[in-house]
């Protein structure tokens, strides 16, 4: 019964531990200037297709998003640039083009 005990105690300051590192872990990437946004996929509008949501509510057309990354809500920490010449037949959002990106946990 001790170990026992003893074991969930061991497993609950790891897991406390974890947390604290995940969070330690989003703000960095805040600091670093990334945005967080959420892949959508707006398909009530053709010629959308995947697109990013900001936490204000603006919307980004990205035009090198990722194969990878096209899964509707996926969270991400994004560091993006207008693209002032882009064309697109989306009447949603700022075309742009995506610099930097990671998966974001929350």
């Amino acid at each position: 019964m001790k170990k026992y005990l003893i074991l969930i105690f061991i497993l609950f300051i790891v897991s406390c531990n974890k947390k604290t590192a995940i969070t330690i872990a989003e703000n960095d990437f805040s600091k670093q200037n990334y945005i967080p946004a959420k892949v959508v996929l707006q398909t009530e509008l053709a010629g959308c297709g995947y697109m990013l949501a900001l936490e204000d509510g603006s919307m980004l057309q990205p035009i090198n998003l990722n194969d990878t990354l096209k899964q509707n809500d996926l969270k991400l920490w994004i560091k993006y640039r207008h693209e002032k010449n882009a064309m697109s037949v989306c009447m949603m959002g700022v075309v742009v083009k995506i610099d930097e990106v990671k998966l974001r946990s929350k």
